[in-house]
């Protein structure tokens, strides 16, 4: 991000890193809500794996009704693009989400 702030996938990693990490030291609610924003903005907000950052950074900061809606979208496009792998994932953090529950994983988003 130093060398280039708007790389997406650089956002968007890091973004995730900083929502779901099992970590607490790790994890920063704040940034990365701000940082998946920027990531969903500058990507048009029309990718799938963005939006389930976006949705993670959201369920990180207590905000599930908005972390499930946003997921509900990121489910919606990934059916539209034939994603059945990411639309599998999304209906599971939906599930979490619709039970004031964050994702937790040390994985990078898909």
């Amino acid at each position: 991000l130093a060398i280039n702030p708007d790389s997406v996938d650089s956002l968007n990693n890091l973004a995730w890193t900083l929502a779901t990490f099992p970590e607490t030291w790790i994890r920063n609610g704040d940034q990365a809500l701000a940082l998946a924003k920027r990531a969903n903005q500058l990507s048009g907000d029309n990718s799938p794996a963005i939006l389930r950052t976006l949705a993670a950074a959201c369920a990180e900061n207590g905000r599930f009704t908005e972390a499930r809606i946003i997921a509900e979208r990121g489910l919606q496009l990934a059916n539209t693009q034939k994603n059945s792998t990411l639309a599998n994932i999304f209906e599971g953090d939906i599930a979490l989400y619709r039970t004031n529950a964050p994702v937790r994983t040390a994985t990078q988003p898909r």
